[in-house]
């Protein structure tokens, strides 16, 4: 169902960009204006362009605190060294080991830049740190990072059984061989086999290409102990609590096995889980790829140059970033950056306390608020950010460039702004060209945003490269080359609730190890008992395809609700007022009803009030109290408005729902405040409702409010 994607662009068209909140401060949103590219609405000051370039390119200090100091030339060392006087007790200063092959294998090309990604760069960025520099902090040890080279003489982390283990996952899934072909033509032309089984609350729906034996044996994952990990990650791992349950176990197997999935029940409760097992294996990807690619930097460098045909040296892509982590806040990059250096387990955490201040707030929600707004908002709620994370074998380092880069968390606003820079010149995407995971986080809240920018950013995922950037293709993998990398990309979604712009984004993931749509069967929101009684209704209109739906819905109202609102607010006094709340979950279709109330002859004795995500603090808070004393009869509500507001509206008797909200909640929510407008005296049961409009094409929506047994029946 990829219409939507289409038809509901336009309620997600404009961003609202959130500023950080700092300690102490209660008030969410301010009101301000800003841009991107001519269409952004913001909040804050944007970063001028060329410090985006420099985020990509490094040509910025990866710390504002840090103390800048010209690096001296060789010669002006050179001079130093010949004039000071010496003394035995100097310590003479760490110089570098260069093996005897390494000048004849950087000759033949085949240990050039590409390595130098994960080696020389390193070397470059080492640096003498103190407690006293933010920058530079550390937990303990000298604060010099060791070099790689040195890292590939012992043979990276360690020689780990696993590393060689023909079972594990990240050895069979890119170990691809004669079978990609077929596997990658079934999944281009949409050849899927389709599995589907309901158990335990949950509907699952596996999907693997329609070719013979395209099923890999999958390791069933039971516990802790059954995830291939690195060593060093094990004893970490134990901190993570698993669930007795069916589903989550599901998702466990599906994530270390290099399927992608699309799960539609991320809870409040449920998100730290999620958090700590897709953290851990994009940690752990990354320190089995860097292994691969140190070991073979030191076969390489014992063939002295004479590498055979037949060794297997491709070990790379075309760039070193190989995990994009999409998430909607700052507050949420601090927790997934927080939970990876807590499995990593780092001696040092290179410039750490700036990445704290810059992206962590103390909690600022009032507690009366729902669980999952908190969840979304609470902390650092600017949603404009992009950081890179490189790990060495005894450290980690923020705001690394991010060609040099392991690990990009941003979010999509924030990493639009360099994709699509206004000077051509400054535009770059090749950092996203060798992708192995992404993961999104939350795409619910993402879904309120502008949701272009999420789908703007994964269509620049594994591409082929403008430029080569010192890449050595004779350790690039044979995929990338082929331009078949996205077959091989493992995609992660998380979300509330599953909308058809979700299932059209999944739908086009081409992952060739399969892929998993995690359902939950929902009881419905009406299940959910009142202290009132309350007649819900639900009126639905014909509508023959999904682009003539938004008319099709329109016409209906205008003739069926109209008259129905028309009546009861003729009928209403200053001491019984209508108290009508129309309840828009879609900007587009707010504003046209807006405009219709405001100018069509059919509502010129209503008078009416509208809170909307784009009406000022004091409009909103104008609208409300003209509702509630009941100088207003009909108070117009944007469901993107509640989303980021949840408001609690009072003296509302009934509810018009224009279509159903994505978010199930927020049906509850609204009646609650009716049943708060009984528990006050100002309304009896006799005078409350609760009308809806639906369509065809809304059941997802629909599902959540009615219940998944009943909507089929509506």
């Amino acid at each position: 169902m990829g219409f939507r994607g289409g038809l509901r662009g336009g309620n997600r068209g404009r961003t609202e960009k959130r500023r950080p909140v700092r300690n102490g401060e209660a008030k969410r949103n301010g009101v301000g204006e800003g841009k991107y590219a001519g269409t952004e609405q913001g909040r804050g000051d944007s970063k001028p362009e060329d410090e985006f370039q420099d985020e990509v390119n490094g040509e910025q200090s990866s710390d504002e605190d840090e103390t800048t100091k010209s690096a001296p030339s060789a010669y002006s060392t050179l001079l130093q060294s010949l004039s000071r006087p010496t003394k035995e007790t100097d310590r003479p200063r760490k110089r570098r080991k260069i093996s005897p092959g390494e000048h004849k294998s950087n000759a033949t090309g085949l240990n050039g830049k590409a390595a130098g990604l994960l080696k020389g760069e390193d070397i470059a960025e080492t640096q003498d740190s103190s407690p006293s520099d933010e920058g530079g902090e550390t937990q303990h040890g000298s604060g010099v990072e060791e070099s790689e080279d040195e890292e590939s003489r012992q043979g990276g982390e360690s020689n780990d059984e696993d590393d060689e283990d023909a079972g594990d996952p990240y050895n069979t899934h890119f170990r691809v061989g004669d079978e990609l072909g077929s596997k990658v033509k079934a999944v281009s032309e949409k050849k899927w086999k389709s599995l589907i089984k309901e158990r335990s609350g949950w509907k699952y729906v596996w999907q693997n290409p329609d070719v013979t034996d395209a099923e890999r044996s999958r390791r069933k994952i039971k516990s802790i102990a059954d995830l291939p990990l690195k060593r060093r990650l094990m004893e970490p791992a134990t901190s993570i609590s698993l669930p007795n349950n069916a589903e989550d176990l599901e998702v466990l197997s599906t994530v270390y096995n290099y399927q992608s999935i699309l799960h539609g029940g991320r809870t409040p409760s449920n998100g730290d889980y999620l958090r700590n097992i897709t953290s851990l294996h994009a940690l752990n990807h990354i320190l089995k790829g860097r292994d691969r690619v140190l070991r073979n930097n030191e076969r390489i460098a014992k063939a002295d140059g004479n590498v055979p045909d037949d060794m297997d040296v491709r070990d790379q892509g075309f760039t070193r970033p190989k995990v994009l982590i999409l998430l909607e806040t700052r507050e949420q990059c601090y927790k997934w950056a927080s939970a990876i250096m807590r499995f990593f387990e780092p001696e040092q955490r290179e410039n750490w306390s700036r990445f704290k201040d810059s992206f962590h707030a103390e909690d600022h929600v009032p507690d009366h608020l729902p669980e999952d707004y908190r969840d979304i908002f609470e902390g650092n709620s600017d949603n404009d950010f992009r950081i890179g994370l490189k790990f060495t074998r005894k450290s980690i380092k923020f705001f690394s460039a991010f060609y040099q880069s392991d690990i990009l968390l941003c979010s999509a606003l924030g990493l639009r702004r360099i994709i699509a820079a206004s000077d051509p010149k400054k535009r770059d995407h090749d950092f996203l060209s060798s992708i192995e995971i992404a993961i999104l986080d939350q795409a619910d809240a993402m879904l309120q945003q502008n949701w272009s920018h999420v789908t703007f950013v994964l269509s620049h995922l594994n591409l082929t490269p403008r430029d080569s950037h010192g890449t050595d293709f004779n350790r690039v993998r044979s995929f990338y080359l082929d331009s078949q990398s996205e077959y091989l990309r493992q995609t992660l979604i998380f979300s509330s609730h599953l909308t058809p712009e979700l299932q059209s984004l999944f739908n086009t993931t081409r992952t060739i190890s399969g892929r998993l749509k995690l359902i939950p069967i929902h009881p419905g929101a009406i299940a959910t008992p009142l202290p009132i009684t309350l007649k819900q209704s639900f009126n639905r209109f014909t509508s023959p395809t999904p682009s003539s739906s938004p008319d099709a819905r329109f016409s209906f109202f205008t003739a069926t609700l109209i008259p129905w609102i028309n009546k009861i607010s003729s009928l209403s006094t200053s001491t019984n007022p209508a108290g009508i709340l129309l309840f828009i979950p879609s900007y587009l279709d707010f504003v046209r009803v807006r405009n219709y109330f405001a100018a069509n002859p059919a509502t010129q004795n209503i008078r009416f009030g509208q809170v909307s995500e784009y009406s000022s603090v004091s409009e909103q808070r104008r609208a409300r109290s003209h509702f509630q004393t009941g100088r207003d009869q009909v108070l117009l509500y944007s469901g993107r408005a509640h989303h980021f507001n949840r408001y609690r509206i009072k003296g509302v008797k009934r509810v018009v729902w224009y279509a159903a909200p994505e978010n199930e909640r927020f049906w509850n929510e609204a009646l609650g405040w009716v049943a708060e407008t009984v528990g006050e005296g100002k309304a009896t049961e006799g005078e409350v409702a609760c009308r809806a409009v639906f369509g065809p094409w809304d059941g997802l929506a629909l599902e959540r409010v009615v219940g998944s047994e009943r909507v089929g029946r509506m």
